[in-house]
């Protein structure tokens, strides 16, 4: 941030400090289409530069090749995820965001927040006790828990831990 809402820094969820620009030229310097506007992550160049490299991306890599986007062959993800901690972990975030929505759990103390990113670019309206939303809201919900059973591996012994492990963790 850099003074947009008022705030410094990068420990929020807002657009200004989750949708970061990014330039990639691919070897022989040709993109095609020249511009793109997918939801990737930066995780994701890790995966491209072992593509391009002729080296295979290992299974338990969650990232995922943009050679084909850039390619013009792909798209882009249906959803990212985000997440931010502070070191003495006294403040801290996950964030699922699509094309359209946008869903952020700020853990059980504090209010979970939704926007309608399409009706709502500045995100001043927080949706997530709107009844209109909730099949979205839990889209997001599921989206997110879906990551996370994916990216928690490791700490389960290389099993994924259940839906309910973590939606219990979500609530």
């Amino acid at each position: 941030m850099a003074g947009d809402y008022n705030m410094m820094g990068k420990g929020n969820p807002y657009e200004e400090v989750i949708r970061v620009p990014m330039i990639v030229v691919p070897p022989g310097g040709r993109v095609t289409p020249p511009r793109v506007s997918e939801l990737v992550e930066t995780s994701d160049l890790a995966a491209t530069f072992l593509d391009y490299a002729g080296i295979g991306i290992p299974e338990q890599m969650q990232a995922r090749s943009l050679r084909p986007l850039l390619e013009g062959s792909g798209g882009g993800r249906e959803a990212v995820f985000c997440e931010y901690m502070t070191n003495d972990r006294s403040r801290k975030w996950k964030c699922v965001r699509t094309k359209h929505y946008k869903y952020v759990f700020w853990g059980r103390k504090h209010p979970a927040e939704f926007y309608d990113l399409q009706e709502d670019p500045d995100e001043m309206r927080n949706l997530y006790e709107d009844v209109g939303y909730r099949a979205e809201i839990d889209r997001h919900k599921d989206l997110m828990l879906d990551v996370l059973m994916n990216s928690e591996k490791h700490y389960y012994r290389n099993e994924t831990p259940s839906a309910r492990d973590l939606q219990v963790w979500l609530m």
